[in-house]
């Protein structure tokens, strides 16, 4: 019986680790030539008593990012990932050039605050999974102003 019990922990425990189960944080991922200042995603709560950031399929996620730039950049591109179970990394497809179409006003001066706000389709075919959500924003010589992850889950929409 011990052996048993012992066993179904440990696979809560691996499950737990395979899915995400810290609570949602944002974490730097390597961000060279700037800073993230804030992240905002209606209805999520970025800190380390909240669950994960859920994102219904079928709906637009809008995420505003509010960032400095350490040095000047002509243009900025963005490209977000999901990432499943830590290791495969899975591209969203949007539209990159933040300039044209984020809302970003390039060039963007050294040691400047600027706000980008991103519209993600959630699409209804992708599954219903724990997923890292992986933000870059990348300057005209291809580093990073910023770089970002958070724990986020994939829903469909509630029936009412």
């Amino acid at each position: 019986m011990a052996n048993h019990l012992y066993n179904t922990f440990s696979l809560v425990l691996i499950v737990c680790f395979m899915s995400s189960c810290l609570a949602t944080i944002l974490r730097d991922c390597g961000s060279d030539n700037g800073r993230l200042n804030s992240l905002t995603v209606p209805g999520c709560t970025f800190n380390d008593d909240e669950d994960k950031c859920v994102l219904v399929k079928g709906e637009t996620a809008s995420m505003t990012a509010d960032f400095q730039t350490y040095n000047q950049t002509a243009k900025a591109d963005v490209k977000i990932w999901g990432i499943l179970m830590r290791t495969v990394k899975v591209p969203f497809s949007i539209a990159s050039d933040a300039c044209t179409n984020w809302g970003v006003k390039c060039p963007i001066e050294a040691n400047s605050v600027s706000t980008m706000t991103i519209s993600l389709p959630v699409k209804n075919e992708y599954p219903s999974i724990p997923v890292d959500i992986e933000i870059s924003l990348m300057d005209d010589e291809n580093k990073s102003i910023f770089c970002v992850k958070f724990a986020a889950v994939l829903k469909p929409k509630s029936k009412a």
